[in-house]
């Protein structure tokens, strides 16, 4: 049986225990969220202890493994202390705002020996292997992405300085996409705006953040990209993310959350998305947790937090004006 706890009871930690619910032998053993009221409710759901206190619970309860769903600036705190104590973890992204942090956090998984995974669970979606699949046979030379959307439901993550922005946010997933599909990131240079959303209304709305983004980016490989996200639209536009992967004679077009399109000069193939990708993510890190060994998980911290710091590479990018490297940027971890 393998024993987890939650950090964070809101929508993204309960999507979470409702697949880790319908696995065997997984047990949900407690809850914990600072609003008393919604752990007591959510752990009562799930004939579990709840919580108020992250590191009461870490000390009190037996886990085998914990998921953080918490807001960002928390997310590396509360991993490290479970490492720490020998306790696997799967937290939401977000890594951190801070570059520091999220290096901290990989060498203290590294030193510890645990299971840590980030939520970068398009990894799993049948239509992202069956484009691999397809790509594997071709040079990709250029991607295309983008995700428009409108001012953030959760509050915190409308101010730039806890959510970090669009790109790290949100369109970090699809930075993920670049790398997993691809080839690993070499540069990226970015420009943002904060001209559409700069009216009253957004600022009695809480919105203090950059509201549309603009990338470029260099592959290893030599293939180039670019990334456009923003936050100054509404919610229901149609096909409002995805990726453009292109090669000789070739368009592989993702739609996030719907379906992949290869489209070729004499036909076009329509692949729809099937499969649940939180539920396949959890399996996996559960398996992995079993194993005590993440070495074939797909959303391992060793894996993808150079997804991460792509996105926070941008904000530095749009920040000072420059190119930036990802891997002077990141240095060597021992």
């Amino acid at each position: 049986m393998i024993y987890v706890g939650l950090v964070g009871a809101g929508r993204r930690g309960r999507d979470h225990l409702k697949t880790l619910a319908s696995l065997d032998d997984v047990k949900i053993k407690a809850i914990c969220d600072v609003d008393e009221t919604l752990a007591k409710n959510v752990a009562k759901e799930y004939n579990a202890n709840h919580y108020t206190n992250y590191k009461k619970m870490l000390e009190e309860e037996t886990l085998d493994a914990i998921f953080i769903c918490t807001p960002t600036n928390v997310h590396v705190p509360q991993a490290i202390e479970a490492v720490k104590r020998g306790i696997n973890f799967l937290m939401e992204k977000p890594i951190s705002l801070k570059l520091s942090e999220t290096i901290e956090l990989v060498k203290t998984v590294k030193e510890y020996g645990v299971v840590g995974a980030v939520g970068y669970q398009s990894r799993y979606l049948d239509v992202i292997q069956k484009a691999i699949d397809i790509l594997r046979s071709y040079k990709v030379s250029m991607v295309n992405a983008h995700y428009y959307w409108t001012i953030p439901i959760i509050g915190w993550i409308r101010k730039r300085e806890l959510g970090g922005g669009q790109i790290v946010d949100q369109s970090t997933h699809l930075i993920d996409l670049f790398r997993y599909v691809v080839d690993e990131i070499e540069s990226v240079y970015a420009a943002y705006s904060s001209i559409a959303r700069s009216t009253e209304e957004d600022k009695r709305m809480g919105f203090e953040n950059w509201d549309s983004y603009a990338l470029t980016i260099r592959f290893k490989g030599g293939a180039v990209g670019t990334l456009s996200g923003t936050y100054a639209l509404f919610p229901g536009i149609k096909d409002s993310s995805g990726i453009d992967f292109i090669a000789r004679e070739l368009l592989v077009r993702y739609i996030h959350g719907s379906r992949l399109e290869v489209i070729r000069r004499e036909d076009t193939t329509v692949y729809i998305e099937r499969l649940n990708p939180t539920l396949e993510m959890d399996k996996d890190f559960i398996e992995a947790v079993r194993r005590s060994s993440d070495k074939d998980l797909r959303v391992s911290l060793e894996k993808t937090f150079r997804s991460h710091i792509v996105a926070l590479a941008a904000n530095e990018s749009a920040t000072t004006g420059k190119v930036i490297n990802i891997d002077e940027l990141i240095g060597e971890i021992d």
